[in-house]
């Protein structure tokens, strides 16, 4: 009985330095693309803060409204709403917009709004249905 043996050809184990330098290359790739990427995501996240204290406030604006069913929206003051609120009920809440200016809370629209310090509408996305900068109602 004869004895084969499967003659292998050596080969050589592991990476060559061409291939290592390749796949650092594409991995630092992919972390440059990953930090220009999330540079929106601070604008998401302050959107997104807007519209998850507009609700809050919607809230208290409509426990308040249920409990004093002669009043009107557009009577309401911040003390009345505020006092409505889990927090601080001596005072509304306010964020800052894109430029880092202060936004106060208008309660007399329904559902509230953010406004500038010259009273008018703040919603850079232009939609008031995308839940960012609005009550997303």
């Amino acid at each position: 009985m004869k004895n084969t043996r499967c003659k292998h050809t050596l080969r050589p184990q592991g990476f060559t330095l061409l291939e290592i330098t390749i796949g650092i290359l594409v991995m630092l790739s992919l972390i440059g693309l990953a930090f220009v990427s999330t540079g929106g995501i601070g604008k998401w996240q302050k959107g997104k803060e807007a519209s998850m204290v507009l609700v809050e406030v919607e809230t208290a604006q409509r426990s308040f409204l249920a409990d004093h069913p002669q009043r009107r929206v557009s009577t309401l003051t911040e003390e009345e709403v505020a006092s409505y609120m889990d927090g601080n009920p001596g005072s509304l809440p306010t964020v800052e917009d894109l430029d880092g200016n202060t936004l106060k809370v208008d309660v007399t629209q329904a559902p509230p709004v953010w406004v500038t310090s010259g009273g008018k509408v703040y919603d850079p996305s232009g939609s008031s249905d995308d839940s960012l900068w609005d009550a997303g109602r």
